[in-house]
């Protein structure tokens, strides 16, 4: 068994979208956890593998978004986030055991 690993970072939309690479992360992942400014935030959702495959893709996401989706990683990710309603600070961490 691997050790457990929270990946955290965080960014400020403007003009209702925010795009960003996380570092390398390999494991199994457990949890995504989106926090916008704001519970009344909607926003589109989509996450991209460093092969340019779409692996999450969720539209109308009203406020948290707390995945428990287990799925391996491997790599960087893009995540955009889009439609924002209302621009502000969005927290995102992944937790996941690597291997």
């Amino acid at each position: 068994m691997g050790m457990m690993v929270k990946y955290y970072t965080s960014g400020t939309s403007a003009a209702g979208v925010l795009s960003f690479n996380t570092d390398d992360l390999r494991g199994i992942c457990y949890r995504l956890f989106i926090k916008p400014p704001a519970e009344t935030v909607t926003y589109d959702l989509a996450i991209t593998d460093d092969n340019s495959l779409v692996i999450i893709t969720t539209k109308g996401i009203r406020g948290t978004l707390n995945d428990l989706t287990v799925r391996p990683m491997k790599g960087i990710y893009t995540v955009a986030l889009s439609n924002i309603s209302a621009n502000g600070l969005f927290k995102f961490q992944a937790e996941y055991e690597e291997t």
